[in-house]
């Protein structure tokens, strides 16, 4: 399926977040910046070097899969999460889009 062309046209994008918006993701010690809010996780990620395992890059696989222990992101409809995941805090880095600054564990 791959990712959005446009992701605050999708019918889940949160209602009122600026695409424009910048926010810092985080994993480990290094902070990451995030070009915007459009961008997922995991571009933030391979732009400093970091290597996360991925095969589709459009939330199915969850190969990408990571927790977020602070801060909020929004998931791309297209991602095959389980009802668990979300209970849990557990995201596809390569389909979660950051709404604040936030804290992934890879």
């Amino acid at each position: 399926m791959g990712l959005p062309l446009i992701p605050p046209r999708s019918h889940n994008w949160p209602a009122g977040v600026d695409p424009r918006e910048r926010f810092t993701v985080t994993a480990g010690a290094d902070d990451l910046s995030s070009p915007h809010v459009t961008s997922p996780c995991f571009g933030a990620l391979e732009d400093q070097g970091i290597q996360v395992e991925a095969a589709c890059r459009s939330g199915e696989c969850s190969l990408c899969g990571s927790g977020s222990s602070k801060g909020k992101s929004t998931t791309g409809e297209e991602a095959r999460l389980r009802l668990s995941d979300s209970q849990f805090g557990y995201t596809h880095s390569c389909v979660a889009y950051p709404l604040t600054n936030t804290e992934i564990d890879i």
